[in-house]
């Protein structure tokens, strides 16, 4: 199943999720208005994706991948969100993801989107802040809250940076 289609905002960093980690996290600075134009690069056939990618959901044998289970999360949409939330994943060491083998697997079959990009700053945002709030209420661990929230500043920061530049020349591309 393949679509094109502008990309949501509402998918990538859901407000509300950003919202209740700053009832937990009251310095995390807001949103920014555009999340839309870093988003823009995103614009992209979309695909199924799997959404939870973690060691635990990858059945291998041999070191080969064989299957991969829990498709509670799946939807479809750009690759690059399956990407960054995979990055995002990697940085916890129990969740046994080698992100840098996953986009090498996918670079097999398809030219990978680079979840370094500031397209992909939106969904990395989105995925720190759920494992904050996993830390923060489902899971308690005040620890990993603390380092997760701290990660969500800092992609926010980054996002807010990305915003910023693409702002000016959205604005005349829209104007032309």
């Amino acid at each position: 199943m393949r679509s094109t289609s502008p990309p949501a905002s509402r998918s990538a960093s859901s407000p509300l999720r950003h919202a209740n980690l700053r009832l937990r996290a009251p310095g995390l600075p807001p949103l920014p208005d555009r999340i839309e134009d870093a988003l823009e690069a995103a614009r992209a056939p979309h695909r199924l994706l799997h959404l939870d990618v973690r060691g635990q959901n990858l059945l291998g044998r041999r070191g080969r991948l064989e299957a991969v289970v829990d498709w509670s999360n799946a939807l479809i949409g750009p690759p690059l969100m399956e990407l960054a939330r995979v990055a995002e994943y990697a940085l916890l060491p129990d969740n046994g993801i080698d992100a840098t083998a996953v986009l090498a697997g996918y670079a097999e079959s398809s030219t990978p989107p680079d979840p370094d990009s500031a397209a992909a700053l939106p969904y990395r945002l989105d995925t720190a802040i759920m494992l904050a709030l996993v830390f923060h209420s489902v899971a308690p661990d005040a620890e990993r809250a603390q380092v997760l929230t701290a990660r969500a500043e800092h992609l926010l920061t980054r996002l807010r940076a990305a915003v910023r530049s693409a702002g000016p020349s959205r604005e005349r591309e829209r104007q032309n």
